[in-house]
């Protein structure tokens, strides 16, 4: 389902969209979508910062499982 919304946009990229068949709504959800995302992936990190920090020390001082195996 879609919800109409009022949107403000500069006179000139308006008519440079307009020119170009732009189909605005659809590049406004794709670039919501896109910043909800990032949002999502930064909060992730900052959740989880202190694991992944602790995970790369042990990595750096035991290394990983297949350290010994590998033949290249």
């Amino acid at each position: 389902m879609k919800t109409r919304i009022n949107v403000t946009i500069d006179d000139t990229v308006l008519k440079a969209a307009k020119h170009q068949n732009l189909i605005l709504s659809n590049i406004l959800e794709t670039a919501i979508r896109q910043e909800l995302s990032r949002i999502e992936k930064k909060s992730w990190e900052e959740e989880n910062r202190q694991s992944i920090n602790a995970y790369n020390t042990y990595i750096s001082k035991k290394g990983v499982f297949s350290d010994n195996m590998r033949t290249f």
